[in-house]
């Protein structure tokens, strides 16, 4: 056999034990949504703090913070401190207003890594987002369901990911 002809066979074996063993280590990788998490009845949330105009509309972080939580409670899902989740992954809420006109975004951050030019890099990372955006007409009330309706929205894609009657197997209990 010659040497050009056993260095072919030995490269395509190589090659072959490459392909192989990234094939096999990409079926241990899921495709998700970004919202899945061990313990996903525990979820922090964090407001963005709220300018002196959205003030003035009658919008406090304080009610803000209420209502979604009454809504997490109303899906056995408590809201709980960042650290309680190993600063993770956390709901950030944002609200702006300019004029008549607001924007309320709904993003589910979590902590994620990436590898470039062999180094590995950690940061927080939007996995999921939604805005809902309308004109303000003195009336709060249009704004606190404007609020309720995005959080609705992200609690339905929460629990797709996150079945609430499926427990993690080693979990430490439900609520």
């Amino acid at each position: 056999m010659s040497s050009m002809r056993l260095g072919m066979m030995l490269f395509c074996f190589s090659v072959f034990g490459l392909c192989q063993g990234t094939i096999f280590a990409a079926e241990k990788i899921h495709e998700g949504s970004g919202l899945e998490v061990d313990k996903p009845w525990n979820l922090p949330v964090i407001i963005k703090k709220l300018d002196d105009d959205t003030k003035k509309m009658g919008l406090s972080e304080a009610l803000i913070r209420e209502k979604i939580e009454r809504q997490l409670d109303q899906h056995g899902i408590k809201c709980v401190p960042w650290k309680d989740v190993g600063h993770e992954y956390y709901l950030y809420v944002e609200f702006t207003a300019e004029g008549r006109s607001f924007s309320i975004s709904l993003k589910f951050n979590r902590l994620v890594s990436y590898v470039s030019k062999g180094r590995t890099y950690r940061t927080y990372a939007a996995t999921w987002y939604k805005s809902v955006c309308g004109t303000y007409r003195d009336n709060l009330d249009f704004i606190i369901n404007g609020i309720m309706a995005g959080t609705d929205i992200f609690l339905k894609s929460y629990h797709k990911a996150n079945p609430p009657d499926v427990e993690p197997s080693g979990g430490d209990g439900s609520p």
